[in-house]
């Protein structure tokens, strides 16, 4: 007698949630706009399917990304390549292809191997979808705001309305993949070094190549300016202050991040040491920090390092080593995600460090930061 197949409620369960939040946006937000501008209920329909379609691609994209992270975050460490078919990590059997989509392929095979049945662990789904989620705000926001949510950055001349779409055009559509490949670098160190292993020079260097070069390339990636004060219409063109703009990211990366090691690796001392635990996550650290300071400047770089700390302090305890290197090393890219998407706002914040901050304010900022390691270090347990 042929066994029967169960009902897969997990997986059903979350198609059925989505397309209840996809039907309610489009039906809703059309119904409330045609009351709202007087317009045709159907004419305001097709904007917003467009909009879930962008959604659902830019979705299907991050997390697939989020998938092949989880591939560099278990076999670069242990020194094997990230080509070829995922596999079972018990039996080594290679997933097919209909079990291999992002999120919903582990609710398919409700967390167990076709082949061996032994459970697949639930950080590849959360991985992907946090990356996901991450990479699709991002995108969303550079796609739709154009060039609201960056300062000085000239937003596009759009109308804001019943029918507003996304509105590509060239220097917007570049800087928003430069940012999605920064965003995805910063979650590919994050989720090494959460596992308390050391990050892989391999890693490191494609990581910062893939901020660094193509800023040099073209400054308008730049988004801000590396002076301390400049002008209101200040506008990235110059390769030189491209130059200056990595040097000055990357060494106040290192200031920051030797200062943190003060509190989180005390023996830290890349002269005397230059082989230690210590020191190697002191370098970590001062990686992980870079690739921020490069992407938002040194001035952001303070805002990303405060949510930053913020979210390591609530995480670490939910960390299954308990490692404040790791928690914080995760965070960031949760802090970056959220620096992209406010940017702007932050930036013209008067008591937020960013570009139009008073030195005070810049000083103090650095100073939660210090702070916030000494407080990730009073409740370290062990760490690798």
């Amino acid at each position: 007698m042929t066994k029967r197949r169960r009902w897969n409620r997990p997986l059903w369960t979350a198609l059925f949630a989505i397309a209840a939040v996809a039907a309610l946006y489009a039906v809703g937000t059309s119904l409330w706009l045609s009351q709202r501008y007087a317009m045709p209920f159907t004419d305001l329909l097709v904007p917003r399917l467009v909009d879930l379609i962008v959604v659902a691609w830019l979705f299907w994209v991050g997390s697939a990304i989020g998938s092949f992270l989880n591939v560099v975050a278990y076999r670069l460490p242990l020194g094997r390549g990230v080509g070829g078919f995922s596999a079972c990590p018990f039996c080594a059997t290679p997933i097919a292809g209909r079990d291999n989509v992002p999120v919903f392929g582990w609710l398919a095979l409700r967390g167990r191997c076709r082949r061996c049945r032994l459970p697949i662990s639930p950080r590849y789904p959360l991985v992907e979808l946090a990356v996901g989620l991450s990479l699709t705000l991002v995108g969303v926001a550079e796609l739709y705001l154009a060039g609201v949510n960056l300062p000085y950055v000239a937003s596009r001349p759009i109308t804001w309305g019943a029918l507003h779409m996304p509105h590509i055009w060239t220097a917007g559509f570049a800087i928003g993949i430069y940012h999605v490949i920064a965003l995805a670098c910063s979650w590919a160190l994050g989720l090494v070094r959460v596992d308390g292993v050391r990050l892989p020079r391999r890693l490191v260097w494609w990581c910062l190549g893939l901020v660094i070069v193509p800023m040099l390339l073209w400054p308008p990636l730049q988004v801000v300016p590396w002076e301390v004060r400049a002008a209101a219409d200040w506008q990235p063109r110059s390769h030189l202050s491209a130059v200056l703009r990595v040097v000055t990211g990357a060494a106040a990366a290192g200031v920051l991040a030797r200062a943190l090691a003060v509190s989180l690796f005390p023996t830290a001392n890349i002269k005397l040491d230059p082989l230690g635990k210590d020191t190697g996550r002191l370098m970590d650290l001062i990686a992980i920090t870079a690739l921020a300071g490069i992407v938002v400047g040194w001035q952001a770089l303070l805002s990303v390092l405060v949510l930053a700390c913020a979210l390591a302090i609530g995480l670490r305890r939910r960390l299954p080593t308990g490692d404040a290197l790791g928690a914080l090393a995760v965070a960031m890219p949760v802090a970056l995600t959220i620096q992209l998407l406010l940017w702007r706002v932050l930036d013209a914040q008067t008591y937020w460090p960013g570009t139009h901050a008073a030195p005070w304010v810049i000083l103090t900022a650095a100073f939660v930061v210090l702070a916030a390691g000494w407080w990730l270090r009073a409740e370290r347990r062990s760490e690798i």
